[in-house]
C-alpha cells in the first residue's frame, strides 16, 4: 500500500522548517491532560489492530515528521478500497497522469507532492488569489509556519530551550532574490551546502511564524510544468493564478502589494509591470562611501526605470541591506539616479488611504493609472478585499 500527502496536507508539510520536522514528541506527553500535555485521545496514536494500511501509514508519523499537518490528513491513495474518512486521514483517488517524478519519497511507502504539483493542484475549491498567495510562498523567499496543538507544543518547547531564540542564529545568509544582474542567486554556503531556514523574531526578540528560506521553485518551473501536464483536472485555476506570480518575495506583505500593484488590469491590478522582487543592487564607488554597503536589496525594483518601492513589513527591512534605519542608503541609491517610494502594510490595506497614493505613484513610476471605470473598480476592490479583508493566511 502507497498513499500521497496531497492538498493542504501537502503545503503544509512543505512550510515546516528541518529544525522543528525532527523533533519527535513523545507518545506519552502527546497523551497527557493539557496543559503539559495535548490530551490526544490515546486512539489517535495507539489505533486499532483492523485500521486500513492507509492509516498505518501516517499513524506512526503524526508525532514526528507530519506534526506539521492538521488533521485528517489529505491522501491520495491508488483505488478505491483505500478511500475513507476518520479523524485521523480523508483519502482521494490519485488522478491519472500524476507525474510520479513530481513526488517526494517519504519512506515506507509514503510520499509527498513536491512543491510544484502541491501548488497546482490546490486549484479545485480553490480561488485564484488564494493559489497565487501560494505560489507567491513557493517561488519566494519565506514560509509561514503551520499551527497546531502539536506543532506549537514543538515550538514552545525549542524557545524554551534556548534553541528557537534569536540569540542562537548568526547573521543572515539569504541577501536577496537575485542580483544585481537579475540572476538568481544560488542559495548555497561557501562549502556549497543549501542555505538553511531561518525563523524571523519581532522588535522584543519574540519568535514569530515567519521564515526566511531558499525559494522551492520559481515561476519558471511552474509555468513549464502546467505545459507538461496538459489536460490534468483541476490545473485552469493554477494557470490563471500564475500569471499573477513573480520569484523573490520574502514577506506575506511584498506578495500581496506586488499583486495589486502589478498584476493585470483584468485580475483586479494596477498593471505597473513586472519589477523584480529583492533585487540585489550594486553600488557605486560614490554610493559606497554615502552608505558603507557594497550594495542594497530593494523590495519591487523597476531597474531600467531607476525605481524602488518599499513595503514596510516583515522581510529585510531589519538586515543591513534594507531600509528600515535611516543611514546613507537612501542618498547612496539616489546619488545613482534612483527614486525610493514608500508604502506601509495599513496603506495599503485601507483602500481611501491607497487611492490618494496611486497617482503619485503612477506619476513616479512612469505608469499610466488605470481607468477607473466600473468594472475595473469591481475587479480591483474584490481582489483587494481577498488579499487584506482578512488575515493573509488561512491554512
Amino acid at each position: 500500500m502507497e498513499a500521497i500527502i496531497c492538498g493542504i496536507s501537502a503545503w503544509q508539510y512543505h512550510r515546516v522548517p528541518p529544525l522543528v520536522r525532527d523533533v519527535e514528541i513523545d507518545a506519552a506527553r502527546a497523551t497527557a491532560p493539557a496543559p503539559a500535555g495535548l490530551a490526544m485521545p490515546p486512539g489517535i496514536i495507539a489505533g486499532r489492530s483492523n485500521a486500513r494500511a492507509v492509516e498505518r501509514l501516517v499513524r506512526s508519523r503524526i508525532l514526528t515528521d507530519l506534526k506539521g499537518l492538521s488533521l485528517p490528513i489529505h491522501l491520495m491513495v491508488p483505488d478505491s478500497s483505500g478511500m475513507h474518512e476518520t479523524r485521523l486521514v480523508h483519502s482521494h483517488r490519485i488522478p491519472k497522469r500524476l507525474p510520479r517524478e513530481h513526488l517526494v519519497d517519504l519512506g515506507n511507502g509514503l510520499f509527498v507532492l513536491s512543491p510544484e504539483l502541491t501548488v497546482m493542484l490546490q486549484g479545485t475549491g480553490a480561488s485564484k488569489v488564494k493559489v497565487a498567495k501560494m505560489m507567491f510562498e513557493a517561488c519566494g523567499l519565506f514560509s509561514l509556519l503551520p499551527s497546531n496543538d502539536r506543532i506549537d507544543l514543538v515550538a514552545s518547547d525549542l524557545v524554551s530551550q534556548g534553541v528557537l531564540v534569536r540569540e542562537s542564529f548568526g547573521a543572515d545568509s539569504i541577501f536577496g532574490y537575485s542580483d544585481d544582474a537579475g540572476r538568481p542567486l544560488g542559495f548555497l554556503d561557501w562549502e556549497g551546502n543549501p542555505l538553511g531556514w531561518t525563523p524571523a523574531f519581532d522588535r522584543l526578540g519574540r519568535l514569530t511564524d515567519l521564515w526566511k528560506r531558499p525559494p522551492l521553485t520559481s515561476v519558471e518551473e511552474l509555468t513549464c510544468l502546467l505545459s507538461e501536464l496538459g489536460g490534468l483536472r483541476g490545473l485552469g485555476v493554477a494557470r490563471a493564478a500564475v500569471k499573477m506570480v513573480r520569484n523573490g518575495a520574502a514577506s506575506p506583505e511584498e506578495a500581496r502589494c506586488c499583486m495589486l500593484l502589478c498584476s493585470g488590469a483584468r485580475h483586479g491590478g494596477e498593471a505597473f509591470g513586472s519589477p523584480d522582487l529583492n533585487r540585489q543592487i550594486q553600488l557605486s564607488p560614490e554610493a559606497q562611501a554615502l552608505s558603507g554597503l557594497g550594495f542594497c536589496v530593494g523590495d519591487l525594483v523597476w531597474k531600467e526605470r531607476r525605481r524602488i518601492l518599499e513595503v514596510q513589513g516583515k522581510g529585510f527591512h531589519a538586515d543591513a541591506q534594507g531600509f528600515e534605519v535611516t543611514t546613507g542608503r537612501r542618498a547612496g541609491l539616489e546619488s545613482m539616479g534612483y527614486e525610493l517610494l514608500e508604502v506601509t502594510p495599513h496603506q495599503m490595506a485601507h483602500l481611501e488611504l491607497l487611492d490618494a497614493m496611486l497617482p503619485s505613484f503612477s506619476s513616479r513610476l512612469g505608469f499610466k493609472l488605470r481607468k477607473r471605470t466600473a468594472a475595473f473598480l469591481a475587479r480591483r476592490n474584490a481582489l483587494h478585499a481577498e488579499l487584506y479583508g482578512g488575515p493573509y493566511d488561512e491554512c
